[in-house]
C-alpha cells in the first residue's frame, strides 16, 4: 500500500544566505540610461523566487496578500536534500536554486537565525514523523546539523491531538500570532510526517508614530472606490528614491537598530499598480538610495493583517510537479522511494504595522535640512518588503483594499 508524507510550511519571517552567483537585472523593452542593478548570490536567487511567487498571486489574487519567499525556498531546499532524480531537479529549478545538494546545504549553512536587540528574528524548523516511521540517517543529520530542525515523534492517529500539538509548537514559536495552522481534518491513515517552519519578527520602529496623530484619512482603493482608515504621521529622515521610468517611489522606514526596514513602493499616480507588478523583478531590487536622508512628512496606513497560501497549486505552476504526484522520488528521506510524495504545502503569515516605536536619539550626520522638505503620502495601493539591510527580502506584501485590515 502506498504511504503519504504531508509536507506543511508554516511561514512567518527570516533571514539569508549567500552563493557565488551573479544576475544583472534587465529593463525589458524598456530604455534606462542607468546600469543594470548587480545582484550578487542568493539575493539574487531570493529576488527571483519572490518575483515568481508574486506573479503567481497577482494572477489569482484581488486584494492584499503577504508572503515570505525566502522561509519557503528553505523548506523545499530541506526536501530536496531527501528527493532524487526528476523530483530533486523540479525542486532546485523551482525555487531557483542549483541543483546540486552539496551548493544548497553550504548556502543553507549560512541561514543561522538568532534572536538579536533591539529586535527579534527566530526561525526554527520541525520535523514530526509517526511513530513507526523509519527516517534516513543522512536526511535525519542534515536536518538536525544544517537546517535546525528539531525531530519529534507523533502519533497520527490520533487525529484531534495530533493537531493540538503542532498548534501548540506554532503558537509558541510566532509568539501567539498564528494559533489555528493546521485542521485534524489534515491527517488521515496515510500520514507519516509533517515537516515545519515557523518564522517570528518582531521591532519597534527606529523613529514612532505618535498615537495622537493618527487620524482618519482616505485611501483611494481605485478610481471609483475610496475609504477612510486611520494613517500614521511622522516627519523624520528616511530614504527615499524615485524611479521615472517605472513610475515608482520608494519609502524606506527603519526599525530601531537600522539592520531591517520595511521598504513602501508607492505608483506614483493613483491607478498605475500594474507598472510596478509587470516588472516585479525590478521592484524587489533594493534602489540606490543617497547618503543622504531627507527629512520627509510620511503618512502610512495603520494596518494588520493574516493571510494564507494554498502553496500546492502555485509550486505545480513553477515547475514543481512530481513531489505531489505518485512518482515521487524522496528516497533520500526513507529508504522506501515509493513511500513518499507532498500531499500538503500551506504559508500562513501575519503582519501588524501600528505607532510602536521608540525614540529615535541623535540623528547627526544623517538628517538633511528643513529646505526642500518633501511628502510621502501613501494613500493608494502599494507593495511593501521588509528587509535585512545585509541579508536582504523578509517579506513581500501587496496593500490594496484597507477593508478588513483595521487594528482594533
Amino acid at each position: 500500500m502506498r504511504m503519504k508524507m504531508k509536507t506543511v510550511l508554516i511561514i512567518l519571517a527570516i533571514e539569508t544566505i549567500v552563493a557565488n552567483t551573479q544576475i544583472y537585472f534587465e529593463y525589458d523593452n524598456l530604455e534606462y540610461s542607468e546600469k543594470p542593478i548587480p545582484v550578487v548570490g542568493f539575493e539574487a536567487s531570493k529576488i527571483l523566487f519572490a518575483s515568481d511567487i508574486y506573479k503567481q498571486l497577482n494572477k489569482i489574487e484581488q486584494s492584499n496578500f503577504l508572503f515570505c519567499p525566502l522561509s519557503l525556498q528553505v523548506l523545499l531546499a530541506l526536501a530536496h536534500v531527501g528527493a532524487g532524480g526528476n523530483t530533486a531537479h523540479e525542486l532546485a529549478e523551482g525555487i531557483r536554486l542549483p541543483d546540486n545538494p552539496n551548493k544548497i546545504k553550504n548556502a543553507v549553512q549560512e541561514l543561522i537565525l538568532k534572536v538579536s536587540k533591539p529586535y527579534k528574528l527566530t526561525s526554527v524548523n520541525k520535523i514530526y514523523l509517526a511513530n513507526d516511521f523509519k527516517i534516513n540517517e543522512y536526511f535525519k543529520n542534515i536536518a538536525i546539523s544544517i537546517y535546525n530542525s528539531d525531530i519529534e515523534n507523533i502519533d497520527f492517529n490520533y487525529k484531534e491531538e495530533a493537531a493540538d500539538k503542532i498548534n501548540q509548537w506554532v503558537k509558541e514559536k510566532t509568539n501567539n500570532t498564528i494559533t489555528d495552522f493546521i485542521n485534524d481534518k489534515d491527517f488521515d491513515k496515510s500520514t507519516l510526517s509533517v515537516i515545519a517552519n515557523a518564522m517570528y519578527f518582531n521591532a519597534n520602529w527606529m523613529y514612532q508614530f505618535d498615537p495622537n496623530l493618527t487620524k482618519p484619512t482616505t485611501f483611494y482603493i481605485d478610481d471609483v472606490r475610496q475609504v477612510e482608515i486611520d494613517m500614521l504621521y511622522k516627519k523624520m529622515p528616511v530614504n527615499t528614491y524615485v524611479n521615472e521610468l517605472l513610475g515608482a517611489k520608494y519609502l524606506e522606514l527603519p526599525y530601531e537598530g537600522g539592520e531591517v526596514s520595511m521598504t513602501i513602493i508607492l505608483p506614483k499616480e493613483k491607478g498605475q499598480l500594474k507598472m510596478l507588478q509587470d516588472n516585479i523583478e525590478l521592484i524587489l531590487v533594493k534602489p540606490p538610495y543617497k547618503k543622504l536622508k531627507s527629512l520627509t512628512h510620511i503618512w502610512i496606513p495603520k494596518f494588520q493583517m493574516k493571510y494564507s497560501i494554498d502553496l500546492k497549486p502555485l509550486l505545480t505552476k513553477l515547475g514543481i510537479k512530481e513531489a505531489f504526484t505518485a512518482a515521487a522520488n524522496f528516497s533520500g528521506i526513507t529508504n522506501n522511494r515509493n513511500q513518499l510524495s507532498i500531499t500538503h504545502a500551506i504559508q500562513k503569515t501575519f503582519i501588524k504595522v501600528t505607532e510602536s516605536g521608540t525614540n529615535a536619539g541623535s540623528l547627526t550626520g544623517v538628517v538633511a535640512g528643513e529646505r526642500g522638505l518633501t511628502k510621502f503620502v501613501v494613500n493608494h495601493p502599494f507593495i511593501y518588503i521588509i528587509r535585512h539591510r545585509k541579508n536582504g527580502i523578509l517579506f513581500v506584501g501587496r496593500y490594496t483594499n484597507p477593508i478588513g485590515t483595521e487594528v482594533n
